[in-house]
């Protein structure tokens, strides 16, 4: 059974572990202005274990080869209606949803999409154990899902490095170690 993930739809915790929290604040009479759980959640942003600082412009080359080094990977980016429906919009396929937010900047950037950051901005992440990626990425093999999203751009792709992509030896393995050797693309 597939269970359909919907991305305009909110993601509420379990009403259980969400009434643990009512019951403490409850409790407290305290909701904000240095309640407990606001310094709770002010010790959780102290445990950031990633800042990134993205290159001004982004290609399709960065978000294949440095894929945690791009806004690609975290989805957090804008774009516009012609660009998702250029790119095939969003695919909320379950097979894909550990690097779902990844392939999407892929299909925009190899579909002409520019991808640029703000000057003087910055992305700070927290992962571990938690994070849904890390839960979700431990069952799949990303290189053999990284190679469903770019089977239709191959032909962008240099030869020698779709070899690489497919040999026995990479194919469960080079979406991992892209950035060595980087996967390489066909010169304009």
């Amino acid at each position: 059974m597939t269970k359909s993930i919907y991305i305009s739809r909110t993601h509420l915790p379990p009403l259980a572990e969400y009434n643990k929290y009512l019951k403490r604040i409850w409790k407290t009479h305290w909701l904000t202005n240095d309640g407990e759980l606001v310094r709770e959640l002010e010790k959780k942003f102290k445990k950031v274990t990633h800042k990134w600082i993205y290159k001004q412009s982004i290609s399709l080359f960065d978000c294949l080869n440095y894929t945690n080094k791009t806004p690609c990977a975290s989805g957090n980016y804008l774009f516009t209606r012609g660009s998702w429906l250029k790119a095939g919009r969003y695919n909320e396929s379950t097979s894909i949803i550990a690097i779902d937010s990844w392939a999407f900047g892929f299909n925009q950037l190899a579909t002409g999409a520019k991808m640029i950051t703000l000057p003087n901005t910055f992305y700070y992440h927290r992962y571990g154990y938690e994070s849904t990626y890390i839960k979700e990425i431990k069952k799949i093999n990303p290189s053999l899902v990284a190679l469903q999203v770019i089977i239709p751009y191959l032909h962008l792709i240099d030869k020698k490095d779709i070899e690489y992509i497919l040999s026995d030896k990479n194919r469960y393995s080079w979406f991992e170690n892209t950035n060595n050797p980087p996967i390489k693309f066909k010169k304009a």
